[in-house]
Order: structure tokens, then sequence, then C-alpha cells
């Protein structure tokens, strides 16, 4: 299976992450302080940017900070709303690093079997995003397609596959946004095609790759840009922690 090349610009993996960074701060920035206005709301679609190279890059394993920031966020969330679950999205991503290479491996010794297991996945979305841990089975729907995507080449059909799957992860999340982020339906058509187009761009993410190994940033913003797609994880604790300490003086005032 060929996709037609994506008509926007290539961005490196660094840039990419940068602006799943942005629509994170914003996203929370209204969840925290403004949950009544949703259109704050309408960015989860960049998640993809985070759960697909999570399953493209499944040989990394989780950092320390993972570990560290799930533990400080649970406690956080369970301070300001008396709430285990569902765990923040760094369980998800915890869980995904350590599920999606053997569930690929395994189910794709057998077309049937795999299509079986995306199925039960999606089945499961809901009740996995709500009870368990933030996007749940979903997320791990979005890295498979990373992880499909890496290994085009060397599996069976493996472009076909991949590129039919990302079709499906694609409609399939944003399916998962419509009904179950109901703040997301305030402008539906854009986050439908956003969401396509995020998954459309994931299948050369290879060059996303290269580029950031190759390109060197000659601009202070670039530099900035790229150290915020570095430290993600890092921003990714610190900004939820900070907002919710602000949150609470604020509204316990």
């Amino acid at each position: 299976m060929r996709f037609p090349t994506c008509p926007l610009p290539r961005l490196a993996t660094y840039q990419l992450t940068a602006l799943a960074v942005a629509a994170f701060l914003i996203d929370h920035f209204g969840s925290d302080f403004f949950w009544e206005v949703p259109w704050f709301r309408q960015l989860k679609f960049m998640v993809i940017l985070w759960f697909f190279p999570a399953g493209y890059n499944a040989g990394w394993r989780p950092q320390p900070i993972l570990w560290w920031g799930l533990v400080a966020l649970t406690a956080v969330t369970v301070f300001y709303s008396g709430f285990y679950f569902p765990l923040t999205v760094l369980a998800t991503m915890i869980a995904v690093k350590y599920i999606v290479d053997p569930l690929m491996e395994i189910s794709l010794k057998n077309i049937f079997l795999f299509c079986f297991v995306q199925f039960v996945l999606l089945w499961h979305a809901n009740w996995t995003h709500f009870k368990a841990m933030e996007y749940g089975t979903m997320a791990l729907i979005l890295a498979c397609s990373g992880w499909l995507v890496r290994h085009r080449d060397i599996i069976p059909h493996g472009r076909t596959i991949a590129g039919w799957h990302l079709a499906f992860s694609g409609l399939s999340f944003a399916a998962f946004q419509y009904l179950f982020q109901q703040h997301m339906r305030e402008i539906w058509p854009f986050m439908l095609v956003m969401t396509l187009l995020m998954s459309w761009y994931m299948w050369d993410f290879k060059d996303s790759v290269l580029l950031a190994i190759k390109q060197k940033p000659a601009t202070a913003f670039g530099r900035f840009v790229r150290f915020v797609g570095h430290n993600s994880l890092e921003i990714f604790v610190v900004h939820l922690l900070l907002f919710k300490a602000v949150a609470w003086v604020v509204f316990r005032a």
C-alpha cells in the first residue's frame, strides 16, 4: 500500500513533540482553570504524537522520569480529587512500552488473530479510559500503528497492513474523541480532519527521525523548540504539578 506524499513540510521528531507539548499546555490550562470553556479542549488529537512514537520506538524502555512523574501526579490527583483512577497518561505510556512489542509479535502470527485483537482493544477503549488509565487501549492501538510503520518492510505484507492500520487507528481515535471526550464536539469536522492528517503524516515518520539527527537549529527559537521536544516528559510532569497547585490555591481561596 502506498500513500501520496504528505503536503505539509516535514518536521523533525523534536518539533512534532514540541507541538504536542504546546497542545497539552493549552488543554490542561483549560481543564484546570476554564473547564466550562470547551474551546481550550480541541487539541487532544495531538496525543497521536506521543503514542505513535511509543510504538515506533518500542525497544526504548521507560525512563525514571516516567516512574517518578507517575508517582507524583497520582499523589497530586488523589489529593486534588480523591480518586486514583483513571491513572495519568504517564501510566498509559509505561504500559504501552511494555505491551506493544509482545502483543504485535504474537498477534501478527495470524492476520485474523491480529484483526480480532485490534477490535478487542477498540471495544475496551471506553472502559479502560475512564476506569483504568487515560486513553486506555486506544493508546495501544495508536502505538500498534507506530510499530507497524517501523516494521513495515520486514513483516509479510507489512506496507499494506501498516497502511490500513493507520487508517483504522485514525478513524477509531476520531470516533473515540467524538463519543467519549464530548468537549471535542464543538468543532468535530476540524478534529476529524486533523486526526486523520496526523495519522497520514506518521506514514513517513522515519523521515522525521532522520531530520532530527541531521538538522541543527541555527536560531535561538529553533534551539528552544529542540529543548522543549527533548524534555517533553519533564515539562509534562512539572506543568501538571504547577497547574494543580495553582488551581487548588485559587479555587480554595
